[in-house]
């Protein structure tokens, strides 16, 4: 039972600020112009200056843990490769299946991380988190970008080839191939 009371204490906390924002916008209190402009302004300075103060006020030897670090990255990049042999098989077009492996490896570790991290451990050092948030985050970008913008023959609808497991793992990295087919991403011309 005091599992139960400690997960519900550290989640039920972000189930009123969702519920809060929400309430607020179907009230028309905000526009959406205003929400959008709060939502940049979070992002870009914000959650950026959270973390640095994470980071600066953490013991850098206990926050920089190297193994963590590795198994989360991999956890992350395992999760993205499975998910590009998946998801097509259940999903028609390539520009949903992409919407949707980002959609199911991408995590909120900012946003929900830190928050419960902080509240499961209030006096303990979380800088564990934003260390790795500084590492899993270009990770996501840069998967993001691979599934956008290249072709990776082993994740297309065609069953895939052992051989091409690894080939697709450098032409990712190499701007080569991506997972769900070739459209050029708007955002690379």
């Amino acid at each position: 039972m005091e599992d139960f009371i400690l997960a519900f204490s550290v989640v039920f906390p972000l189930f009123l600020y969702m519920a809060a924002g929400w309430l607020i916008r179907r009230a028309g209190i905000l526009e959406t112009a205003t929400f959008k402009s709060l939502n940049g302004m979070i992002f870009k300075i914000f959650i950026p200056i959270m973390l640095f103060v994470n980071i600066y006020q953490s013991d850098f030897t206990s926050a920089l843990n190297v193994p963590l670090l590795l198994y989360t990255m991999a956890a992350v990049f395992i999760i993205y490769l499975a998910l590009c042999f998946l998801v097509p098989k259940f999903v028609k077009t390539r520009r949903d299946a992409s919407v949707m492996v980002q959609g199911i490896y991408r995590s909120n570790l900012v946003l929900f991380g830190m928050t419960i991290g902080a509240s499961i451990y209030p006096d303990s050092d979380i800088g564990v988190i934003a260390a790795i948030s500084a590492f899993v985050i270009p990770e996501f970008n840069i998967l993001s970008a691979a599934i956008n913008t290249t072709k990776i023959p082993a994740c297309t609808r065609k069953s895939p080839k052992l051989g091409n497991i690894a080939a697709s793992g450098n032409a990712a990295v190499k701007g080569k191939f991506s997972p769900l087919g070739s459209r050029q991403s708007p955002y690379t011309r």
